[in-house]
């Protein structure tokens, strides 16, 4: 088989990039910031939960979320890869022992997974896009995700999930 070099400037402009690249080099982005904020966000740090929250919010959620309306409705596989990565930097942050579930951490933080943060994000983007000025923007996300079945996702896809 021949190998594919991918490009290595913004993934979201080119079709040809696999999800599975695109996610990688999320996760690296959002690996890279937190090995930087990693004074500050360590188990071991002198600030308070409630900071470390909102650097993690703040500056490394936006790079795991960048264009999230374009790649939202990726498998399944890549979404938990990037659910890992949140978990593993709410877990270092509030320095959560082992035998804690990934659930009871979102509950008692009220922080909202990431999986719903993409559905949100996307339903908001889609009902800006509806109710804009411009026709051939409205035309643009006016179809029904049932239309085209399940093996042919579009970006409104990731709300139906």
């Amino acid at each position: 088989m021949n190998s594919v070099n991918a490009l290595r400037t913004d993934p979201i402009v080119h079709d040809f990039i696999t999800w599975r690249q695109h996610v990688k080099t999320t996760i690296n982005k959002a690996r890279a910031r937190a090995a930087t904020l990693y004074p500050l966000l360590n188990r071991r740090s002198q600030m308070n939960v409630r900071n470390k929250l909102l650097l993690i919010k703040s500056v490394i959620r936006p790079a795991m979320t960048y264009a999230s309306t374009a790649w939202g409705y990726a498998a399944e596989t890549y979404l938990r890869q990037l659910q890992a990565t949140e978990n593993k930097l709410l877990r270092m942050a509030i320095d959560a022992p082992w035998v804690v579930r990934n659930r009871q951490i979102y509950r008692d933080l009220e922080w909202e997974p990431l999986r719903d943060l993409l559905k949100r994000k996307a339903a908001t983007t889609f009902e800006k896009a509806e109710n804009h000025p411009f026709e051939e923007l409205r035309n643009a996300v006016d179809y029904s995700p049932e239309d085209f079945g399940p093996r042919k996702k579009r970006p409104r896809h990731q709300m139906a999930q």
